[in-house]
């Protein structure tokens, strides 16, 4: 799926069968997830997207960090800086 061709998000939840669809405020980065799992966006920016995941299927909750980095070299480096104030302490955590 092209992130930036536009689509209808809900359309998308019916078609791939998860439970809801959220996106970034840059419309870059979509995250989908299915009924069992508790989701909870945590930051989000232009170029990432930092969610909360819990389910009974995991053993601790999860973090998940999603990335659209910029071509432009000044816009990559505040995406560096965003990810560097992201705090992910001890949890497990995915960077895609």
């Amino acid at each position: 799926m092209e992130p930036m061709v536009p689509l209808d998000g809900q359309f998308m939840v019916r078609r791939l069968g998860f439970l809801d669809v959220l996106s970034n405020c840059g419309n870059q980065i979509w995250f989908f997830w299915r009924p069992d799992v508790r989701c909870q966006v945590l930051v989000d920016h232009e170029q990432l997207l930092h969610v909360w995941l819990e389910s009974n299927k995991l053993r601790k909750p999860l973090f998940v960090i999603a990335v659209y980095a910029n071509c432009d070299t000044v816009e990559r480096r505040a995406l560096w800086d965003d990810l560097r104030a992201v705090s992910i302490g001890a949890s497990p955590w995915i960077g895609r």
